[in-house]
C-alpha cells in the first residue's frame, strides 16, 4: 500500500473527505478527531505525513505540531486548515517545522501538496 498519512481534524465531514480523497489516490490513511487520538495513532500507525488542522475542537494544533516535531522528527506535517486562520498563526506553524500549508477546499490542491511534501 501507499505512504501512511494521519489526518487530524475535529470536523467529521472533513475527516471523511480527506480519508476518501487520500485513499482513492493510493495512500494508507487514518484519521483522528483530536490531539489525544492523534497521539495514539502516531505510536500505532507511525504516519509519514500528518495532515493537521490548526483549530481542533478549540485546542491549538500548534501544541500537537511541536510535540510531533520533538518526538517524531521524521514525520512531515502539512497544515490543512480553514480560511479563517490568520497569516501570523500560519507563519508560526511553518516556523515550528510544518512542511507546507493548504487551505481547506480543493481536493486537487490537497493531492498536489501531498505529492510535493513526499517529494
Amino acid at each position: 500500500m501507499g505512504k501512511r498519512i494521519l489526518c487530524v481534524d475535529d470536523d467529521h465531514n472533513w475527516r471523511l473527505i480527506l480519508e476518501t480523497i487520500l485513499k482513492e489516490a493510493g495512500y494508507e490513511t487514518r484519521t483522528a478527531a483530536d490531539p489525544s487520538q492523534a497521539l495514539v495513532e502516531l505510536e500505532v500507525f507511525e504516519p509519514e505525513l500528518l495532515v493537521l488542522d490548526l483549530d481542533i475542537a478549540g485546542e491549538n494544533g500548534l501544541m500537537l505540531l511541536k510535540f510531533v516535531k520533538q518526538n517524531h522528527p521524521a514525520t512531515r506535517i502539512m497544515l490543512y486548515t480553514g480560511m479563517d486562520q490568520d497569516g501570523e498563526a500560519i507563519m508560526a506553524a511553518l516556523d515550528l517545522g510544518a512542511n507546507s500549508y493548504v487551505k481547506k477546499g480543493s481536493p486537487d490542491d490537497l493531492l498536489r501538496e501531498v505529492e510535493l511534501v513526499f517529494g
